[in-house]
């Protein structure tokens, strides 16, 4: 029975919700700040994302309420561990850190970048992805539209050796680097990048039905592994990286568009796994047994905490 498999992503922001009407009944004394979550969860549906970089085993909290509101416990936890929360939906509350996100603002003025990706005939290449690599560690990126067309913004910092790497299935990789940008730039245009097709020799090619193997579906970009050569003697995780816009780190932790902290869902269901056990349960897994994979930016409210919802796409 193939699988579908979809990613999605849960960007931070920073803001808080106030005016939650759901109360919270707990007690824990020096307890890992995970079983906090999993109160608030069982006790009021919430599900909580966020990164391993983030939240540790290690940070340990004390709380002692009776019938308090979700709001005011987490202000008051959180706040006191330097993190914030935003909740996305009736269902989801992502982490983030205040430390992280004052380090990425301090002194740094954001660049747009943009341009538009064309194969040699200088027709669009659409769905492409842009990875944006920091000292050759991909720090952001973006996945390129129907036209080829991309843009994204990044704080761009004097002191760090900066490229683009662009790649799409069925063409080499394409790694420019970027010169130190003049200062006081805020939007580099790259105009037309040429991408190269893989120099592949096939005996005999035989097409069937008109499914894509990139298709845009809902403003979510659909990967359909069961049409891609690619996907062929690999598994799961393997398979994973080579989707558009996602990047599997060489610690295995996956993100999309360079944003960490991306969940997986398997069939429409929540995994409910650290990093390093979804990497491990995706290894185990055949690429064959994959049908799709989905890349969402924007989940809708039909993904619910406890992944009742059906998938948006069925196995067979």
């Amino acid at each position: 029975m193939k699988r579908a498999v979809l990613l999605l992503l849960l960007v931070f922001a920073y803001g808080l919700l106030y005016g939650q009407d759901q109360k919270l009944t707990l007690k824990l004394n020096r307890s890992p700040i995970t079983q906090l979550f999993k109160q608030v969860q069982t006790q009021c549906g919430y599900t909580f994302v966020y990164s391993d970089e983030v939240i540790t085993d290690t940070m340990l909290v004390s709380v002692n309420v009776s019938h308090s509101p979700v709001a005011k416990v987490l202000d008051s936890v959180l706040s006191s561990k330097q993190l914030f929360y935003q909740v996305l939906s009736k269902e989801m509350i992502v982490i983030g850190s205040k430390k992280l996100l004052k380090k990425e603002e301090e002194g740094i003025t954001k660049t747009l970048l943009s341009g538009s990706i064309v194969n040699p005939e200088g027709i669009a290449v659409p769905f492409a992805t842009i990875s944006l690599l920091a000292d050759e560690v991909q720090v952001n990126g973006a996945i390129a539209n129907e036209q080829g067309s991309f843009q994204f913004s990044h704080s761009m910092q004097g002191n760090k050796a900066y490229a683009l790497k662009l790649s799409s299935i069925g063409y080499d990789v394409l790694i420019l680097k970027l010169a130190p940008l003049e200062k006081g730039l805020q939007h580099k245009e790259f105009g037309k990048l040429r991408l190269m097709p893989k120099a592949k020799l096939l005996k005999e090619v035989n097409v069937t039905g008109n499914q894509k193997v990139i298709e845009m579906e809902g403003g979510n970009i659909v990967f359909n592994v069961s049409k891609s050569i690619n996907a062929q003697g690999s598994n799961a995780l393997e398979l994973l990286g080579r989707a558009p816009g996602v990047t599997v780190g060489t610690d295995n932790n996956i993100s999309l568009n360079g944003k960490a902290g991306a969940a997986v869902l398997i069939d429409g269901k929540q995994t409910y796994l650290s990093s390093r056990e979804i990497a491990e349960l995706l290894k185990s897994m055949s690429s064959s047994d994959i049908k799709s994979i989905e890349m969402i930016n924007s989940p809708s409210a039909k993904y619910d905490a406890s992944g009742t919802a059906g998938s948006s796409m069925s196995g067979h």
